[in-house]
């Protein structure tokens, strides 16, 4: 993973008003929004993650007493909408550490965070945004929803490199039959 200052990349300025809002809790954005701002779009959503639970439980106060309105809630995760503004979803599907938590992202075009300080983003993360490549280059803790993602990755024009589709086919083969299951919800609210 590489650390960089967050005022090298002022064109994600526009997200502050997301972190703004739970200022003084421990949570950071990571996930694909990064990737709609450098292709030169706007995100449809902006996921957020946090450190600890009660991290998560305080944004969700923060969020609704700022009168954002809940899109939905389920076990893994809460979305906000407001007018005006992307929805927001706070992910309580996993905690920890900006590293740890872009260490469970399949994808490489998918890991990159920022928090109030700083940046973090895979190795790869700017050859692979500018080859709209998919690599997987660690984990595949969810073949199923992964391979779910990348046809919808592929509406964006992105898709699996060669060493992607051999690791994914043998990730699928060594999945259990509960693992089908648990893709019908895609993903846990991980971009």
């Amino acid at each position: 993973m590489i650390i960089d200052k967050r005022e090298n990349y002022p064109m994600l300025n526009r997200l502050n008003i997301y972190l703004k809002i739970i200022e003084g809790v421990n949570g950071f954005i990571a996930g694909g929004c990064f990737r709609s701002i450098f292709e030169g779009s706007f995100p449809k959503d902006v996921d957020i993650f946090f450190y600890r639970e009660e991290d998560f439980i305080a944004a969700k106060e923060m969020y609704i007493g700022k009168d954002w309105k809940i899109a939905y809630e389920n076990e893994n995760a809460i979305g906000f909408y407001k007018k005006g503004y992307c929805r927001v979803d706070l992910v309580r599907s996993i905690y920890g550490s900006l590293e740890y938590v872009l260490s469970n992202f399949d994808f490489t075009v998918t890991k990159f965070a920022m928090n109030s300080e700083y940046i973090l983003y895979a190795e790869t993360y700017w050859r692979d945004l500018y080859l709209k490549r998919i690599v997987c280059d660690d984990k595949i803790p969810m073949p199923i929803g992964t391979f779910e993602r990348t046809q919808k990755y592929a509406k964006y024009g992105y898709f699996m490199c060669r060493e992607t589709k051999a690791k994914l086919l043998q990730a699928i083969r060594n999945s259990a039959l509960a693992d089908i299951e648990i893709s019908r919800s895609l993903y846990q609210g991980w971009d």
